[in-house]
């Protein structure tokens, strides 16, 4: 499979709403699946074939520069030399994927479609402005005495095109005539993401609340900012994706900080000692050991 088979040349997203997308990718050549090939002396056990090219597609749900969210990943399953196993990565630091919705190859056109709503904390309406990097690779031979195979970025780059907003380029997707990711690519539905209005979050700016300890560091970013009836509440992501949680308790302006903070799939965990809080779109929830001490529902919430 010579090199520029992988070598992005175009890219397209279409918002098919509730948090749908549309990938379409056209590359300089036509991307073959990877061969399999045994390992000697491991019986059946295979790897890609060393020397083959794929590729991997990054989306960047707030544009290159953004701290947080992550990126999201988007690859087949090496060890199936069929390409059936298309999936999305990247889901919040969590070891899982999931399967994309629909994926069909057509010449030189790739096209993916996939539900993200599983990613918490992706931007919705105008913020979910992404970039996107169609990512080439090569594989080597398996070192010595290893049964898995390892991949390398090419030392000479390809070009790729990054497509700035997501709403910028709409267009009608053409239909494959032939699939081996499941039904027909899906037609754009009338339903779009929900929109922020700039008047719901007055009081908020890009580093949290102004005039409060719920707030980031200069040099860090919300990765979520909340209001409930009796706290204003921040998680902050620094550069190497760690997080922080500040939050101010209302009643008496009593700030609080910690630094042991998870993200799951419904929101954030953040812990000090035996006291959990669960914070999410629903609302803020405090336990002890388990026990729940208290719940506050949410008032405003902004992702980002």
């Amino acid at each position: 499979m010579p090199a520029q088979s992988v070598q992005a040349e175009e890219v397209f997203i279409e918002d098919l709403g509730d948090s749908t997308v549309r990938l379409t990718v056209t590359f300089a050549g036509t991307p073959e699946p990877v061969p399999q090939v045994l390992i000697p002396g491991y019986g059946d056990q295979r790897i890609p074939q060393p020397g083959a090219w794929e590729f991997t597609i990054f989306l960047y749900p707030r544009g290159f520069d953004a701290k947080y969210p992550p990126p999201i990943y988007f690859h087949s399953d090496n060890y199936d030399p069929g390409w059936t196993g298309w999936q999305i990565d990247g889901l919040d630091g969590e070891s899982r994927y999931l399967p994309v919705d629909d994926w069909a190859f057509e010449g030189h056109t790739f096209t993916l479609t996939a539900d993200l709503s599983g990613y918490f904390g992706i931007p919705k309406g105008d913020a979910f402005s992404t970039d996107i990097w169609v990512m080439p690779s090569q594989h080597n031979s398996p070192p010595t005495g290893y049964e898995s195979p390892a991949s390398y970025f090419p030392f000479y780059s390809y070009p790729t095109y990054v497509c700035p907003q997501a709403s910028a380029h709409q267009r009608q997707n053409p239909q494959p005539t032939t699939s081996t990711g499941g039904p027909s690519a899906l037609q754009p539905r009338s339903t779009s993401i929900a929109r922020n209005s700039p008047q719901q979050f007055a009081d908020m700016d890009e580093l949290g609340f102004r005039n409060s300890h719920a707030r980031c560091d200069a040099d860090d970013e919300p990765a979520a900012t909340a209001r409930t009836a009796q706290s204003q509440l921040v998680i902050c992501v620094q550069n190497d994706y760690s997080y922080y949680y500040r939050g101010v308790r209302l009643s008496d302006q009593a700030p609080s900080e910690y630094w042991n903070v998870q993200a799951n799939y419904i929101g954030w965990v953040v812990t000090n000692g035996s006291v959990t809080y669960t914070i999410s779109e629903d609302g803020l929830e405090i336990a002890d050991a388990g026990d729940v001490l208290a719940h506050e529902a949410m008032i405003e919430y902004r992702a980002g």
